[in-house]
């Protein structure tokens, strides 16, 4: 189950200030009622940026430890990176206690901080090198694409710092608009250009033994051996493992079913019968 915690907000937030302001007694509270159900829970800090209130997080972290969910908790943050060498003394065991940092990598140097105005890729990865003398956990390259990003950029930037060891998976999704795709056809070609390219490398993971480090399309293949559908429309939500405390309680919706009718999904298992033969 995943209970999703939004401790700093967005300028475009519409919610009275009252209703944003986030309050580590009354999140810990809700997820403890929500957990009581569920043998294994998530608990996921995002924002805006939430390593702008570490405190919060670590009362979270402190309250949780001493209920009767503390000890099967697991957290993971959504951030830019930045700051997490600003508190590794401060927060020792929260720094230490996530079980996966997602860190926005939006490409590289150009490209990321095009998107991102006002972040530093170079004080990000300063920062994860840090991490990683204490850290021994996941860390998660998570890529938001908008019209204008190369995904092949992103990826290249990912296997940078893979082999750095910086980041140990990658995935990503596209930004949420309600403004259309424009030109659809022009963008779809380019991207379908650039996945094939990172799904000559996925397989050749594979050929080499190795479970490709994309956890989305590891997943899809997953369901395509055992040739089954996800049965849902979003993870987790009809099931109810998945909810927002954003001032109120309410379900979260990550994901599309149908994915296998994507046509770049298409492609990669076309791809992914050619070069690869699971031994079942």
């Amino acid at each position: 189950m995943l209970i999703n915690s939004c401790l700093t907000f967005y300028r475009e937030d519409t919610l009275p200030l009252s209703d944003l302001e986030y309050n580590p007694e009354h999140d810990a509270r809700l997820i403890v009622i929500t957990a009581e159900k569920h043998p294994r829970d998530t608990a996921c800090f995002y924002g805006g940026e939430p390593f702008l209130a570490p405190d919060k997080m670590d009362r979270v972290r402190l309250l949780l430890s001493k209920t009767g969910i503390g000890s099967r908790v697991r957290y993971v943050i959504y951030t830019t990176g930045e700051f997490i060498d600003r508190y590794l003394n401060k927060y020792p065991d929260l720094i230490q206690g996530m079980w996966l940092y997602s860190i926005f990598i939006d490409g590289s140097h150009k490209q990321h901080e095009q998107v991102r105005p006002g972040t530093s890729l170079s004080k990000t990865i300063n920062s994860l090198k840090k991490l990683r003398r204490f850290y021994r956990g996941y860390i998660l390259a998570w890529s938001t694409l908008r019209k204008e990003q190369s995904l092949l950029d992103c990826f290249h930037q990912f296997m940078e710092m893979h082999c750095c060891g910086l980041a140990d998976h990658f995935f990503w999704h596209w930004a949420d608009s309600r403004q259309p795709l424009h030109d659809f056809e022009t963008y779809y070609a380019k991207y379908r250009e650039e996945l094939e390219v990172i799904l000559q490398q996925y397989i050749s993971w594979f050929s080499e033994g190795e479970i490709p480090p994309i956890p989305h399309l590891n997943e899809l293949v997953t369901l395509r051996i055992e040739d089954r559908q996800c049965g849902r429309t979003a993870r987790a939500v009809e099931l109810a493992r998945n909810y927002n405390n954003i001032g109120r309680h309410s379900a979260c919706l990550r994901r599309p079913a149908a994915l296998w009718e994507h046509p770049a999904v298409k492609v990669a298992w076309k791809y992914l019968q050619i070069g690869w033969k699971p031994c079942l």
